[in-house]
Parts: C-alpha cells; structure tokens; sequence
C-alpha cells in the first residue's frame, strides 16, 4: 500500500471541500495526512494487519508478541518515516544458512540470553525509509528474535537490520559502554498503545511536548508500557535489544549485549 500517494489523493480532496476558500498551512496539511493515516489502520485493522506510529524505527515487542509480524507504519521524524513489513518464519531456532537465504546476510545471534531467556519466535521482513514527499530513502533486511522466560508471556526481543550508517537515529539516546570497540546505545521510554481511531487528549499532547510518551497506534486497546532498547551498529548491521516494563538495569541490558557481539 503507497500510504503517501493515496493520503495525497484525498488531502486534496478533503481541502476542495471543506478549505476551498483556505490556503491551508503546512502544519494542517501535515494534520489531515495524519487523521487520513489513522483511517487507514482502521482499514488495514478490519483485514488484520495492524499500524503503529511512533518516532524512530524501532521494532517494539509488546506481551502479545503481535508486533513482530505486522505491518508497521512508523511516524515521521525530521520529515522521515519508516514503513516495515515482517511475517512469522522461525518457529524453531534458525540457523545461519536459513538467515543467510532468507535476508542475504549473516548476523550475530544467539539461541539463550543471559537472565535466563531462550529462544522463542522470530521471523524476517523489510523496511523503507521515505522522505515527507514519497520518495524511497533507503530499503532495508530485518530479523527479528523473539525469547521468553519461562512462565511468563512478556517476550524479548533481538531486531537486527541491514542499513547504512548514515540512517541511524540515536541522537537522543544514551552512550552507555563499549564492547571491543562497538558502541552501545540505551534509552527508554513510555509508549501508549491505542486503537487506530482513538482521539488524542490534551494530557496526550503534553506529555508527548514533553518528550514523555510515544503514541502508538494500532492495538485493540489502550495500554502503556515501558519500552528499554539498547542499540549497537556492526559490520552494517544495527542490532536492538528491546523488552516492555521487564525493569532492567543497564547493566543487565549490556550483558545481553556482550553475548550477542562475542558470539
């Protein structure tokens, strides 16, 4: 689906009928698309697919590990947006010649992460980053694992992704180590999940101002969880570590990572 071409379509209509005597600003314009946006999750949503919008390109995994594999509309950051599509692929743990045939690459990757997590699901899939008029940035491979601690539903999850250096986004995020070289990156923040036609509050408003709280759209109800991801970028590839109010410490995190980087 070309969400730009097809919002621009009905920008322009929507203006002709309801703003034809006014010359609309770009932060309205920039509104409409994104009330049209949410529209099409409500669409995709009654085909089973879900949307999520959010600031950086992130692959968040929440309890229902339903993130993973769907498509996901990521919200625009200096202009920029990221769609990723993924599917279920790996029930069982995959090895190195299925990655290699499935995305073109090797990564790093590990069957157990320390705190006692074991492989559970994964899959593979693709993104794109566009610019605010349509235009492919770059396209991207990504894997993603997901593992679990017994008796508990919550799921962690490894995203690894081909990408240029270039199109990295950690700006806002924490140097907090390095490992033989390769430097890790931590940030944490609240996420709200809502329904693709939920209306933001005021109290939304603000705290997102406030950098506070992402809005996520997309889910069958509203939630907020704690989203801690800790980043590194090898040999082309950026790896994540993310999991949703686990607590972690830092140090736990950099663990996680050690094992993935010395592997």
């Amino acid at each position: 689906m070309n969400i730009n071409k097809r919002s621009n379509e009905q920008i322009k209509s929507v203006l002709s009928e309801e703003l034809d005597q006014i010359k609309p600003s770009d932060e309205l314009f920039n509104r409409i698309k994104v009330d049209i946006e949410k529209k099409e999750c409500v669409k995709e949503m009654e085909n089973n697919t879900i949307n999520f919008k959010k600031g950086k390109r992130l692959t968040i995994l929440v309890s229902s590990f339903i993130l993973l594999f769907s498509i996901t509309v990521l919200g625009v950051t200096m202009g920029k947006s990221w769609i990723s599509t993924s599917n279920h692929q790996y029930k069982n743990f995959p090895s190195q010649e299925k990655i290699l045939n499935d995305v073109g690459f090797i990564p790093k990757y590990t069957e157990v992460l320390p705190g006692g997590f074991e492989y559970f699901s994964g899959g593979i899939g693709e993104s794109k980053l566009s610019d605010e008029s349509g235009n492919t940035l770059t396209q991207t491979k990504d894997v993603d694992l997901g593992y679990k601690r017994k008796n508990e539903k919550s799921v962690l999850n490894l995203s690894i992704t081909q990408v240029e250096e270039q199109f990295l986004d950690n700006k806002e995020d924490q140097l907090v180590g390095d490992l033989n070289g390769v430097s890790l990156y931590y940030s944490q923040k609240d996420y709200k999940f809502v329904p693709a036609n939920y209306k933001i509050t005021e109290e939304d408003k603000k705290a997102e101002e406030e950098g506070k709280l992402i809005i996520t759209y997309g889910a069958s109800e509203v939630s907020v969880e704690n989203i801690q991801n800790l980043s590194w970028y090898e040999d082309g590839l950026e790896y994540m570590i993310i999991g949703n109010d686990y607590g972690f410490t830092v140090q736990e995190m950099i663990d996680m990572a050690s094992a993935v980087i010395n592997k």
